[in-house]
Order: structure tokens, then sequence, then C-alpha cells
């Protein structure tokens, strides 16, 4: 992923920090690591929870809301995710859906997790409706 493509993922108040401190190519170098591969919109909806992994993880500094993108479509700044408006994953404000990466890099008081170590959609499922067991 080319440096122009990493810069729109970072939200912009956050890339203004991260521009001015000699640590820029060290930190684009781990994003580009991480998000080398993300897939594309509708590229993991056939896969099973626990291959599908969430690539970037984007949070409110002022208050208790994350999203959680598994895929980007990196010329519509389309994303795919799990949001949570209230920082409980059981919560009616937190569900799996459609997010526009661009807009939300817009708003001042985001930021992304740029020491994000991963979460697939099983462990995002788990927390949000427990434990699934089969029915016999």
């Amino acid at each position: 992923m080319n440096v122009d493509d990493l810069k729109k993922l970072v939200p912009w108040q956050e890339l203004e920090v991260i521009e001015g401190s000699r640590e820029l190519s060290k930190v684009l170098a781990r994003m580009a690591e991480r998000i080398d591969h993300i897939p594309v919109l509708y590229e993991t909806e056939n896969l099973e929870d626990e291959q599908a992994h969430c690539y970037l993880h984007y949070f409110n500094i002022a208050g208790s809301a994350d999203w959680y993108i598994f895929e980007v479509d990196m010329e519509t700044m389309e994303g795919f995710g799990f949001v949570t408006l209230s920082g409980d994953f059981d919560d009616h404000n937190a569900e799996f859906g459609y997010v526009h990466v661009g807009e939300l890099c817009e708003i001042a008081l985001i930021n992304l997790d740029l020491h994000f170590g991963g979460i697939t959609r099983a462990e995002i499922k788990r927390r949000r409706y427990g434990e699934v067991t089969e029915k016999e």
C-alpha cells in the first residue's frame, strides 16, 4: 500500500501529529504491514468467522465509541465492520454494518489505534452474543 493510501486511513488531526514527528516512517511502516492486505468490500463475507480478521480500529477519544473495520474499498473509502457507540458490545447501539471510513477520519475526536493487535469476527460475536453453542 502506498503512503498516500495509508494517509487516507488516518484521521486528519492524528496525521498532523504523526507527520510532525520523527517517527512518521516507523508508524507508516507498521500500518502498511498491518493493512497491506486489507480485504475489499464483500471479500470476507463467505469466510468463517474465525478467519475474518479486523485490520483497523478507530475510537472516540472523548467517549466510548469504537469502529472495527474488516474491509475497505480504497477508491470509495467505504468500509465494513462493527461499531459500538456505547462501548458495550451487547448494547443496542452495537452492530455490524457499513461506514464511510473517509468521513470517519474527518471527525475531530476520532483516532486510529496505531497499536491495534487485531480481532476476528468470531471474537466480536462472542463478545456481542456470548458463547454460541449448537442446539442438538
